[in-house]
């Protein structure tokens, strides 16, 4: 068919123009030459005149250019060297694609007789996974790679001529400024330094605005010995103590015995302990109750270098100690926001003073680091970086530690995106890149891109990200690990006055247009007046368990309430707020557990982490908090190791009637299930408050938001015959008394007072 030329255009009789270019290069080659892979070339030209010229050979074309495909399926290796492999292959639409979209500094084209890639060994394998995943027989590009990195030498390798030099080039280094885990690197130009730099590191990435180089601190040791490898003249002084730094990293230590603890340790904490020593970075995420602070101590114990203890500030004494439990001769140093810097082996410090003591952090270069209720890093801002100081601090500190143990019962509080910075602390793949948190955003967050930029506060893909993050964290549930322990909840429906709420809840709706504070400020407004209401309620029913010699956990969100139930327990009452020195709640607790204190009141927040309360098995929230998270954290201060009896209550005080508090609860049924699906991968513990709520018969209606509540014309004018705030409780209770109407008692007086009110009003 060449013989009869090269037609211009289709004619029926030669080749196509196209066709031509691409067989005539073979025509001056020797047949017997010929490779598998020329051979299905020519088969594949062939193939597009099976119904012209050549019909009468159709069968065999096709049987024969199949039969090679499956032979050439393969990488064709063009030519390799120490520094980089040429490659060729049959088209693939996926492997173009994923070409097309990646970074062109890690490849170039060249033209031969066809289009040949050539890659650089360091970047090769992010290509090889690509073809693997296509069909593509891989084995021999990696058997060549793994020779080349063995400094082996390899048949038909071409070895590169290195252009000496006298010059010695200085390799500036230093951390960046910018970000929490990478050094800047820069230098006069030399092209074997750009390759060993680029080889140095997967994630390195240069910026032209100021040509410097930018990776990770764990990828020094790599850095390191690539740019000393090359053949170049380089003084590394600046870049030696982080390579020192992460060469330390590779000491492997093993859990210590432990001799005179109070109890045996479970088999699951002993190879908890392993898998946190081992693995180096990664996420004590065990449920809330199963032993994490005791797990997190032991491993820490067990390594011998000095060890950070980053925690809120309401549990640093708690932290020593449990410390003191596994090292009773431990030293340890608290370090205050206002304290002079100092360290020991064990030191301590409160999230809060991260920050003021960075500077000194930084140069201790702590190489154990446990971050204790880390979902309290969570701030993040579009582009990667912490949002908030104290999470910019503590990963400042962790990134330069060799063993680094987040520690929560709940990593992802609500959204998929809270989870990025505790990844980033174990230096999780998907936080390595340039452009990682988009990536993990568009994917796992529902990304979406408006006129304001990303938004990044979905949830996606939730069972994917379960499976990536599971190799990184030891997670245990407290049904499989500990099954003694169980959780009874239980919605306790109470009658309350809705006026009030009804009203802010009306103005929230009437004035959306104003400002989101001022929106969110009546919504908080319309909760504290139900959190109030109910007191009355979560008093009496406290009691009952009070009078029948049991230790009662109340919690809330107002310091209101907080009030009222200090003052009706008054004698009997301990509490845990905002505001206490460690060592008052340290006493309460205490003076809870081991005293004779039968209640303790908790702030849902100061009062629902890293304490332990289980000489009670009796909880009761008396209002909800925003995030599902913390209702969780706070009701495992009863369900966990240490508990005795069988079950755990927790008692849900609700509002019947009060239909925004119903909404409420959907969200967090809602926040709670991705939650769970995320983290645990759908085996988790739901808290599922709608079904609470119906349970209890305390479900009205299931309206959306402008149907939450059936408000009057004149919300103000209802039921005002009577200015009952007027007048005083004596004078209330003869009205109540002269109507024929009755009410419940309590000790109370403002209690008291609210209830002979809502009586009246209801018979208004």
């Amino acid at each position: 068919m060449l013989n009869l030329g090269a037609p211009v255009d289709i004619d029926g009789v030669g080749y196509n123009k196209i066709d031509f270019g691409r067989m005539i290069p073979l025509a001056d080659k020797a047949p017997e030459s010929y490779t598998e892979f020329d051979m299905y070339r020519i088969c594949d030209c062939l193939f597009n005149y099976k119904n012209t010229q050549l019909k009468d050979y159709a069968d065999r074309i096709i049987e024969t250019r199949d039969a090679l495909y499956d032979i050439i399926k393969q990488l064709v290796i063009v030519k390799f060297t120490d520094k980089y492999i040429q490659l060729t292959w049959k088209f693939n639409k996926n492997v173009s694609e994923f070409i097309k979209n990646t970074d062109k500094e890690l490849f170039k084209w060249i033209k031969a007789d066809s289009w040949i890639l050539q890659v650089d060994w360091y970047a090769v394998d992010r290509f090889l996974k690509v073809f693997e995943e296509n069909g593509f027989d891989v084995s021999k590009v990696q058997e060549i790679k793994t020779k080349i990195e063995n400094g082996e030498t390899i048949d038909g390798m071409v070895k590169e001529e290195k252009k000496t030099t006298s010059k010695v080039f200085k390799i500036n280094v230093q951390r960046s400024q910018e970000s929490t885990d990478t050094l800047i690197l820069w230098s006069d130009y030399h092209k074997d330094l750009v390759y060993a730099i680029k080889r140095g590191s997967e994630n390195c990435f240069y910026n032209s605005s100021n040509r410097t180089w930018e990776f990770y601190i764990e990828d020094s040791s790599k850095m390191y010995n690539s740019i000393k490898d090359s053949g170049v003249s380089v003084d590394l002084t600046d870049l030696e103590p982080w390579k020192n730094l992460v060469d330390g990293w590779k000491v492997d230590y093993s859990p210590v015995k432990l001799s005179d603890l109070p109890f045996k340790p479970y088999d699951f904490q002993i190879e908890d302990v392993k898998t946190l020593m081992e693995k180096r970075w990664a996420i004590n995420g065990n449920e809330m109750g199963c032993g994490k602070t005791f797990e997190d101590n032991w491993a820490a114990f067990s390594i011998p270098l000095p060890k950070l203890i980053i925690c809120p500030p309401t549990l640093r004494l708690n932290w020593e100690k449990e410390i003191r439990m596994v090292d009773p001769d431990a030293d340890v140093t608290i370090l205050y926001d206002n304290s002079e810097f100092k360290t020991s082996m064990w030191t301590i410090i409160g999230y809060p003073a991260v920050s003021k003591h960075l500077e000194n952090l930084e140069k201790a270069q702590f190489q154990v680091v446990v971050i204790d209720e880390a979902h309290f890093c969570q701030a993040i801002r579009n582009s990667g970086e912490p949002d908030s100081q104290r999470a910019w601090a503590v990963l400042r500190v962790a990134a330069t530690a060799g063993w680094v143990i987040p520690t929560t019962g709940t990593p992802k509080t609500n959204r998929n995106k809270n989870l990025f910075n505790i990844l980033k602390m174990i230096r999780h793949p998907l936080t390595r890149g340039k452009w990682a948190f988009r990536d993990y955003g568009i994917k796992y967050c529902d990304g979406t891109r408006g006129s304001w930029g990303w938004d990044f506060e979905g949830n996606s893909n939730d069972e994917e990200l379960h499976e990536l993050i599971s190799p990184y964290m030891v997670r245990h549930l407290k049904k499989d690990v500990l099954p003694h322990l169980k959780k009874v909840r239980r919605s306790i429906p109470v009658e309350v006055d809705l006026t009030e709420y009804h009203y802010e809840i009306s103005e929230y709706l009437r004035n959306r247009e104003s400002s989101e504070a001022e929106q969110l400020a009546r919504l908080m407004r319309a909760r504290k007046i139900l959190a109030t209401q109910k007191v009355g309620e979560t008093i009496d029913f406290a009691k009952e368990l009070v009078e029948d010699g049991k230790k009662v956990v109340i919690v809330t969100c107002f310091t209101d309430v907080v009030k009222v139930l200090e003052k009706a327990f008054k004698g009997n009452v301990v509490k845990i707020v905002g505001g206490m020195s460690d060592t008052a709640k340290e006493a309460a607790k205490d003076e809870f557990q081991n005293g004779k204190a039968q209640v303790i009141v908790l702030n849902i927040i100061a009062g629902g982490v890293g304490i332990t309360l289980t000489a009670s098995n009796n909880l009761i929230l008396n209002d909800y908090d925003w995030v599902p998270g913390n209702i969780q954290q706070v009701e495992d201060r009863i369900c966990r190791g240490g508990q005795t009896e069988e079950f755990s209550n927790i008692y849900y005080i609700t509002a019947k009637g009060a239909d925004a508090e119903e909404e409420f609860v959907d969200m967090l049924t809602y926040k709670s299930d991705t939650i769970n699906t995320a983290v645990d991968g759908g085996k988790g513990d739901v808290i599922d408050f709608r079904s609470l709520v119906e349970k209890a018969g305390g479900k009205t209606r299931t309206s959306k938001v402008r149907k939450m509540v059936q408000v009057p014309e004149d919300i103000t004018k209802v039921d005002t015959a009577v200015d009952y705030k007027s007048k005083t409780t004596d004078e209330l209770i003869q009205e109540l008394e002269s109507r024929g109407l009755t009410y419940k008692k309590c000790d109370n007086e403002n209690i008291n007072r609210m209830r002979i009110i809502m009586v009246l009003k209801k018979q208004s």
